[in-house]
């Protein structure tokens, strides 16, 4: 592992495949997590079965602890943006949850994020979804050889500028990724005027925009994680870690 100018760390061969090593695994804790949301399953439900699967498979869950998080996944329903702290209120027909995991494996992160439907969701709500995924994927499809992290931001924004009544959350960002769950650079998901970084071979980040049908605000909770959307609109966020190859093409990991 080295450093380059932005003091972004640069990950060789043995490190990445140790980090993919955790990604496939958070990957298959959101593919488990997936098949047990349904109407009636409560988040601490949710959250209780994430760290089990994730202990099972000789992984740790990172987020519990991570600077007093008090549980094991994200679980952010609705109008909740992100941080959305498990309990024991059950899931409702018509609900959309995310599901963020983060999973240490070896001392190496995966990093990795899906909003689920529940139940019969109204088609504002699955166009959320699906726009919200999407524009992972243009951020993710905007790197090329020469690109610095601000061509993400620019493709992302210009994404979801494009959708009437749907808006980007700026709050929030995507980050570097490796030995410590969040490492540089932050990975806006908007343009900036000063320069960026160039994205280079060895770089290991996620790129996660949350997008709102509403409000592009959000507010703290009295717990101290829980963000939620200023007008209680829904929001949805996908998220993938990113390798960047030798030939500068992204790896998604998760």
């Amino acid at each position: 592992m080295k450093k380059n100018s932005f003091k972004i760390n640069v990950y060789d061969a043995g490190d990445v495949a140790s980090i993919s090593v955790a990604c496939k695994l958070a990957s298959k804790t959101l593919d488990y997590l997936e098949s047990q949301v349904r109407v009636g399953v409560t988040t601490k439900r949710l959250d209780e079965l994430c760290e089990k699967f994730i202990l099972d498979h000789g992984g740790i869950p990172a987020c519990k602890g991570y600077q007093g998080f008090p549980a094991s996944l994200c679980t952010s329903v609705n109008s909740v943006a992100c941080h959305g702290v498990p309990d024991d209120v059950p899931l409702q027909d018509g609900d959309i949850i995310n599901l963020d995991v983060v999973v240490n494996l070896n001392g190496w992160h995966g990093d990795t994020s899906r909003t689920f439907p529940v139940g019969t969701v109204a088609q504002r709500h699955l166009d959320l979804i699906n726009i919200a995924r999407k524009a992972m994927y243009v951020g993710i499809e905007a790197i090329k050889p020469g690109s610095r992290f601000n061509d993400i931001g620019i493709a992302v924004s210009r994404y979801i500028n494009s959708k009437k009544g749907f808006c980007l959350i700026k709050e929030f960002c995507g980050h570097g990724i490796g030995r410590q769950m969040h490492e540089e650079p932050l990975v806006l998901h908007f343009p900036i005027s000063k320069s960026t970084s160039l994205i280079e071979p060895g770089m290991c980040f996620t790129i996660e925009p949350i997008v709102s049908c509403g409000s592009s605000n959000t507010i703290q909770m009295k717990d101290g994680w829980t963000m939620v959307t200023t007008d209680r609109s829904f929001a949805s966020q996908f998220e993938h870690t990113i390798f960047i190859d030798e030939e500068y093409r992204p790896n998604i990991l998760t």
